[in-house]
């Protein structure tokens, strides 16, 4: 069988887990594996259907892990998992060195095909469709580029930033913020926080968390900072005033 949707799960090397570009919260002293299958049970459930998850640990060397979640509850290897290049072997693309100038307009065209007129499609819908169904077509296309190149890779990090526009579009400043969140660490960490799309990543990420809920804007506070700080962005010091002013309500 072949889903529709495919929910991939990022076990990340400093502990955090991200779930199809969104953080995961962990309780404290809770097992991250048991947080993860009780998310995708909790997911399999409110679909009253089966949930298609594959599991990619950083931390490790582990093969990427498919589960298939019941509604029951129940949970197995997913049989029928489609055996893809694994992303961090020698003969797959080279991660960064191959990085060309991204142009924003047109960011499908850095793309090899099929994924470029995927994404093209997606970008020239967005103008006129449901965001929400581009937004969806978006998360299928990062799940399959997550599985071939790896989830920091930049031909996954484009779009990336796509999927996050589309949630600031729609009005998930949430799903946006996380997502660019991720994003602007990926750039600065493997192409440096002078690159372009590390600074427009920070941008839109620091856009969407001036715009969040106190609660939330609290949560992700010390990471926006963190990342404008690291830059040396004229708003870091804007930024961590807000954060003190949400400490103390």
């Amino acid at each position: 069988m072949s889903p529709d949707v495919v929910i991939n799960v990022i076990l990340e090397s400093d502990g955090t887990c991200m779930v199809d570009g969104e953080f995961l919260p962990v309780p404290a002293g809770a097992a991250l594996p048991t947080v993860v299958l009780a998310h995708l049970q909790m997911e399999a459930a409110a679909r009253a259907a089966p949930v298609y998850a594959v599991i990619h640990n950083r931390g490790q060397d582990d093969e990427p892990l498919p589960l298939t979640v019941q509604p029951s509850g129940a949970s197995e290897p997913w049989q029928d998992y489609p055996r893809l290049p694994d992303p961090a072997s020698a003969t797959s693309a080279a991660r960064w060195d191959d990085l060309p100038d991204i142009p924003l307009a047109r960011p499908w065209s850095v793309l090899p095909e099929p994924y470029a007129e995927t994404l093209e499609d997606i970008c020239r819908r967005a103008r006129s469709d449901n965001l929400r169904e581009c937004a969806a077509a978006a998360d299928r296309l990062l799940a399959e580029l997550t599985d071939v190149f790896g989830a920091d890779h930049w031909r996954t990090l484009v779009p990336g930033h796509v999927r996050g526009d589309l949630a600031f579009l729609s009005g998930d400043l949430s799903r946006g913020a996380k997502t660019f969140i991720y994003t602007t660490q990926q750039w600065q960490q493997s192409a440096g926080t002078t690159h372009p799309m590390a600074q427009v990543s920070l941008r839109n990420a620091l856009g969407c968390w001036l715009r969040l809920p106190s609660d939330e804007a609290r949560t992700l506070g010390d990471t926006i900072v963190g990342l404008l700080e690291t830059a040396g962005h004229q708003d870091a010091r804007v930024a961590r005033a807000r954060l003190s002013r949400l400490n103390v309500i």
